[in-house]
């Protein structure tokens, strides 16, 4: 099942459950200051996940309406997963990122508002695909990050299932 076929925009009653999740993290007085990539982890997903680029806090509302019950999300306020305009340059990022971890997240922006397209390049050459679908920049390309919760650079929170109860999932 992909990813399109699992997403849904819930409802507002969802929403506000997430929203309160989020406002009880630094989350708001972070995108004041710094953008961030949002990754989510879905509950029970077999291990399909979301990808947003969040630049502010108006973004987020387009986000939060796309977060799905019990997932674990994680905001990245640094540049693990960079931004770039360049073709070159993300060329080098990708590089430098295969020689280190042997895989990197290649994502691009889609025609839906926030939502990245992710893929995991294990060779230089898989890049030129991703920018063959995706042509238009920006990209973003870092290692796939951790569940990082030090409250600055990343933060993670697991969010609640429909009924407003949190609890553990496989992810």
């Amino acid at each position: 099942m992909t990813r399109r076929e699992l997403v849904t925009t819930y409802a507002p009653p969802y929403r506000a459950l997430v929203r309160a999740a989020i406002e009880a993290t630094p989350i708001l007085v972070r995108l004041a200051h710094r953008p961030a990539i949002v990754l989510e982890r879905i509950a029970r997903g077999g291990g399909a996940t979301g990808w947003y680029h969040c630049p502010d806090a108006a973004a987020l509302e387009h986000v939060v309406a796309r977060l799905s019950p019990g997932s674990v999300v994680s905001f990245y306020f640094n540049e693990r997963i960079g931004m770039f305009r360049d073709a070159p340059a993300l060329r080098e990022r990708v590089a430098e990122v295969l020689a280190r971890a042997g895989e990197c997240v290649v994502a691009a922006t889609t025609d839906e508002r926030y939502v990245l397209a992710a893929e995991f390049a294990c060779h230089v050459s898989e890049l030129n695909e991703q920018l063959a679908l995706h042509p238009v920049p920006p990209w973003f390309a870092g290692p796939f990050p951790a569940r990082d919760n030090d409250g600055a650079d990343a933060i993670t929170l697991t969010l609640p299932d429909a009924d407003g109860v949190v609890r553990p999932h496989p992810h």
